[in-house]
């Protein structure tokens, strides 16, 4: 390799942005014998931070838009549809990022941190957007592991790097990174009631323990509001007949599924029966958003305005062998 292509691969590892014409110039410069070996030897690693406030969306091959949250993201994980949205902008860092490039999904919401893994297949400029894209293969089981343990938390990430841009360079703390991540030889799960053990959820996303204090939450609060004006409130979880409390006030009848949430993102799991419960005009749907909280929000939808208002995906399929 000749001094200019040691020259641009010196900035390329140390993030300076090239322009396109310098790109082409260097894979040029390592074309032959050793591009291989160039390749392999300029990867890098990239934080792609994630946040409900962004406002971002996932698009799904079916035309279905989520919003970007932390539960959503877990959805899309557990149900590996997460690899059908593979096209994320990119806003710095365009010029730097390569085919082959380890890509870090990290979201500061709840503090959680690292919680997703993939690789850069391609990094291309769209026209009609005007917006650079960088296309990512996701490894769906280290993404699980990442979610499962939480091994890389937000104040650790942010003693590293200012994630606050789409993209930001780990090589200097890679070291490091490389020791916490799950499929590390070397790796020790962290214990229990540890910061680094405790994980988000809500809504029939996360963990059971997490999600039943979430629902037990999202409950008394909905049955304490309608108490306080005037209901008789009678729950019927236990009956499992679509939805959670029989609300009576004189010759009023609303029949309520409560649905909570930890985050702000009113995303959940929706039982056929509770689908089925809703074509009753007296059906309502209240969603607790962050539920645990000092402060929680209700939001409220009648049957009908629920099912113009969210994209229904589902998530279960049931086996049975063939005869």
């Amino acid at each position: 390799m000749d001094a200019y292509c040691e020259r641009q691969l010196r900035e390329r590892v140390q993030h300076r942005p090239v322009t396109p014409e310098e790109t082409a110039e260097t894979l040029r410069c390592a074309q032959g014998d050793n591009a291989e070996n160039w390749r392999l030897e300029v990867m890098a690693s990239w934080l792609y931070p994630i946040s409900e406030r962004a406002g971002q969306y996932f698009l799904l091959k079916d035309g279905h838009r989520w919003p970007v949250s932390v539960d959503t993201y877990r959805t899309l994980v557990e149900n590996h549809r997460l690899v059908e949205d593979d096209a994320w902008d990119i806003k710095t860092n365009f010029h730097n990022v390569r085919k082959g490039d380890e890509v870090y999904v990290y979201t500061g919401d709840q503090d959680l941190g690292i919680i997703g893994y993939a690789r850069a297949k391609d990094v291309y400029f769209l026209q009609e957007d005007d917006e650079w894209y960088v296309d990512l293969k996701f490894d769906l089981k280290k993404c699980q592991l990442l979610l499962r343990d939480l091994p890389i938390r937000a104040p650790v990430v942010r003693k590293w790097v200012a994630p606050r841009a789409a993209v930001v360079g780990l090589e200097h703390v890679e070291k490091k990174l490389k020791k916490l991540l799950p499929w590390n030889s070397n790796y020790t799960p962290p214990k229990a009631g540890t910061d680094a053990g405790k994980q988000g959820g809500g809504g029939g996303f996360g963990d059971s323990a997490k999600n039943r204090k979430v629902e037990e939450a999202a409950v008394r609060k909905v049955t304490k509001d309608f108490q306080k004006s005037g209901w008789e409130v009678e729950s019927v979880e236990k009956q499992r007949i679509g939805f959670d409390l029989l609300c009576v006030k004189g010759d009023q009848t609303k029949k309520v599924e409560v649905k909570g949430v930890s985050g702000d993102t009113p995303s959940f799991i929706l039982t056929p029966g509770e689908l089925r419960a809703s074509d009753d005009d007296n059906f309502e749907l209240h969603v607790v958003l962050n539920a645990l909280s000092k402060a929680p929000v209700v939001k409220k939808w009648s049957g009908k305005r629920m099912k113009k208002d969210f994209a229904f995906t589902p998530i279960q399929l049931q086996a049975a062998l063939k005869n």
